[in-house]
């Protein structure tokens, strides 16, 4: 009589070893996801921050001679080459969220005192999530940013607070977005 052992290994993977390698794929997967996705608002972030200041660097060096900046707009800046290349096609201005506006600032806005002695800069749709990480960077360059037409300057030290962007950036009822000016001299 022939004896058969039941103690032989098949060649191979068995089911659960391969649902298990998949589950274990799977989870990586996700955690990469959820890094991936939570570092992408930081990256636009400090990406956008620093084409807003080469702007207003750009801005203080072909306008900020003569001492003003009356009659600049979009079209000017963009054809004195003050805006970044990757953010212009030659008319439109975008950020990485939406439009960009540049242009004169009016005597009411900001801490310009005189019509056309500073710049604004308004970045339009920021999403609320990235509006502190992008105004923080860049607070200490300007002379006021403000979020939704108001300035996150501390009204004792005139300098910017941090409790005063992060509440300007969380929007009002619900706004996943927010418009930011930025003023300079």
């Amino acid at each position: 009589m022939k004896s058969y052992s039941f103690n032989k290994r098949s060649k191979g993977f068995g089911l659960l070893e391969v649902i298990l390698v998949f589950a274990i794929v799977i989870g990586a997967a996700a955690v990469v996801f959820t890094v991936f996705q939570s570092a992408k608002p930081s990256a636009d972030a400090s990406n956008e921050g620093s084409n807003v200041s080469t702007i207003a660097t750009n801005l203080k060096s072909t306008y900020g001679i003569s001492n003003s900046y009356a009659g600049m707009t979009k079209a000017n800046a963009i054809s004195a080459k003050a805006i970044p290349s990757s953010m212009t096609d030659g008319t439109l201005i975008t950020s990485s969220w939406g439009d960009v506006d540049v242009k004169a600032a009016g005597a009411a806005a900001g801490v310009c005192a005189t019509a056309g002695r500073c710049f604004d800069i308004t970045y339009n749709a920021v999403p609320t999530d990235t509006c502190a990480k992008l105004v923080q960077g860049v607070a200490g360059f300007f002379d006021d940013i403000q979020v939704g037409g108001a300035s996150v300057l501390d009204s004792t030290t005139g300098k910017p607070s941090s409790t005063n962007i992060v509440s300007k950036c969380a929007g009002t009822s619900g706004a996943s977005t927010v418009d930011v000016d930025f003023f300079g001299h």
